[in-house]
């Protein structure tokens, strides 16, 4: 996923709102299987922890099993305390950093053609693991877009294009097949080799390839 901004220029942005010391954390494969507990320790023990702070649809650790109840019940028990920051809003609606890469980038059928071809190039250099994000990447950009034009709506989240797509389903059922290979894209690209670095061949790479024929679909269901 593109970042709005690097490292650097988060820490600078950080610093100039008086933040006084940054400790950047890599997600690596090691840290995507550290249980919410055993991340919340290691805050602790490592940086002296004594109070966090998150949004009210904070998830971390293991299978996004840090919720905010989680957190706060870990909170009493580690001995941190915890704090619920407000959604941040504007013009009536949440700012998300999904919703300004939208803005920024606008076209999404487009948008999923050009990371599609990406994940080509990423696949024909040997990265599967980078190929297959970047190919759900286009296949969660065309389904927005099929998303938008059904809906007038655009989702902010995967998760809502997940839900608003299985509910367009329900009303047509001309789209349950489309339903079927993007949870299939989503459990394969997205969840088995992005993160559990699983990524069994040839399966992976027919589905990175078979992208285009779903950015096509989605194109035709969208009515473009």
């Amino acid at each position: 996923v593109r970042m709005l901004t690097s490292l650097d220029e988060r820490l600078g942005l950080l610093a100039g709102s008086g933040v006084g010391a940054v400790v950047p954390v890599t997600f690596t494969k090691e840290v995507s299987l550290l249980s919410p507990r055993e991340f919340m320790t290691t805050l602790r023990d490592c940086l002296g922890m004594a109070h966090f702070a998150a949004g009210p649809d904070v998830t971390l650790g293991h299978n996004r099993e840090g919720t905010l109840p989680v957190l706060t019940a870990l909170g009493d028990e580690l001995g941190y305390t915890m704090e619920c920051v407000e959604q941040f809003t504007q013009d009536g609606g949440p700012v998300r950093s999904t919703a300004v890469r939208q803005a920024l980038d606008s076209g999404d059928v487009a948008d999923a053609a050009r990371m599609h071809e990406a994940s080509l190039e990423r696949m024909a250099a040997g990265d599967v693991r980078d190929a297959a994000e970047k190919a759900w990447c286009a296949t969660l950009r065309a389904t927005e877009a099929l998303v938008l034009a059904r809906t007038g709506q655009r989702p902010a989240r995967s998760t809502q294009a997940s839900r608003r797509l299985t509910l367009l389903a329900q009303d047509d059922l001309s789209l349950e097949e489309l339903r079927q290979r993007y949870n299939d894209r989503q459990n394969v690209l997205h969840g088995d080799c992005f993160y559990d670095e699983f990524c069994p061949m040839p399966g992976t790479e027919r589905l990175i390839r078979q992208t285009a024929e779903y950015i096509r679909d989605a194109r035709r269901f969208a009515g473009e």
